[in-house]
């Protein structure tokens, strides 16, 4: 007898009628089969017990059998996983000089053949380095409560991480929440706030007494009226002009060595979280305001920093275009709950100043960004 598939494993969805399900493949025995129920809302799983949830036809039979559900048809809301698991062992012992029917060592061969595919299923079911990867490991590290893994800053290997705050930040703002929605809910409440009732017609009704406060009469146009007193009070005389007169005294009380520089430059987000150096602007800047916009959306902020305090006023906070927030950075693209790309000014030099990016999620888009540099 040969193995004349390589399936091992096979996955069935309950309808609510079934109760028998077939395998495909060989086995020797009863027992070479484990048979799971998952329960698909949760996949939570449950290892059936042979003879008390299930009775297997078909073995020793190359093209397979049955297997029969003891409580009867298989719910919609779960699974059926039939695997073969023969044993990893050998139970046929040659003698020597003896002489060794065909089908003794057939099954030996069957038997590794079939330990091979279940490998096979395992392999494929788990995660894997390309192939034209070489010199780096998968090994885990040590399991540390509350870290995640990431690849080590030389890429070579896994290592535990402490989430931070700022990951988990903006996933927290904009995650939809049961307060958020009840806030938006459309409530009899709301509803009758905004009703045209008799009330608010009569508040904002035209009447005779509205109308008549509202006249020009003669006493008004009295009080109104241009007056030589008023045009007196009012003149400019060359005295009130010298009063206020701009001078370079003025001028110069209070203002040394004042320096404003107006540029732009501009940024793909499809870029990766990194640095971009701003030069140009002729004097190490001590104060830096940014206005970003990505043109064609509704994505903008106005931002500001003196390398001590980062903060910005952003549109679409959320995803929603009405929304704004306010963040710690100088420059906020909000693409979606999930999708931001932000940059704080990090440094500064003799010719300008450094801003570091920030990619999180798949962020597209060119932002133009406008920004005054002072010292």
């Amino acid at each position: 007898m040969t193995v004349v598939t390589t399936t091992s494993r096979i996955v069935y969805t309950g309808n609510d009628i079934a109760d028998v399900f077939a395998y495909n493949f060989k086995i020797f025995a009863d027992s070479d089969l484990v048979v799971t129920e998952e329960v698909i809302a949760t996949g939570v799983q449950t290892v059936l017990v042979l003879t008390t949830d299930y009775t297997v036809s078909g073995a020793g039979v190359a093209s397979g059998g049955n297997v029969t559900l003891v409580a009867g048809a298989l719910p919609s809301t779960k699974k059926l996983i039939i695997e073969r698991n023969v044993p990893q062992t050998q139970a046929v012992d040659l003698e020597e000089n003896s002489p060794s029917p065909a089908a003794v060592t057939e099954t030996v061969y069957d038997k590794l053949t079939m330990l091979t595919q279940q490998v096979q299923d395992v392999l494929d079911r788990a995660m894997r380095l390309g192939i034209s990867i070489t010199g780096v490991s998968a090994e885990l590290p040590t399991p540390v409560a509350d870290k995640v893994l990431v690849w080590a800053s030389d890429a070579l290997s896994l290592t535990n991480q402490t989430l931070s705050q700022t990951d988990t930040g903006g996933i927290a703002d904009s995650a939809i929440t049961t307060a958020k929605l009840a806030d938006l809910a459309v409530t009899t409440a709301k509803l009758a706030a905004l009703a045209v009732i008799a009330a608010k017609i009569a508040t904002n009704a035209v009447t005779a007494d509205k109308i008549l406060a509202l006249a020009v009469t003669t006493a008004k146009i009295n009080n109104l009226a241009v007056t030589v007193g008023k045009l007196g009070n009012d003149a400019v005389e060359t005295a009130k002009i010298k009063d206020l007169n701009v001078t370079a005294g003025k001028l110069a009380v209070g203002v040394t060595d004042v320096n404003v520089k107006v540029g732009a430059f501009t940024r793909n987000t499809g870029d990766a979280t990194g640095d971009q150096e701003i030069t140009g602007v002729g004097f190490q800047p001590e104060t830096v305001e940014i206005i970003a916009t990505v043109s064609g959306t509704v994505h903008a902020s106005w931002g500001y920093s003196d390398l001590t305090t980062h903060k910005t006023v952003f549109s679409n906070a959320g995803g929603t275009p009405d929304n704004f927030g306010v963040e710690d950075f100088i420059i906020r693209d909000t693409q979606s709950g999930a999708i931001t790309y932000t940059g704080t000014v990090s440094a500064v030099g003799a010719d300008g100043f450094t801003i570091a990016w920030i990619r999180t999620g798949a962020a597209s888009g060119t932002l133009t960004c406008q920004y005054r540099a002072m010292k």
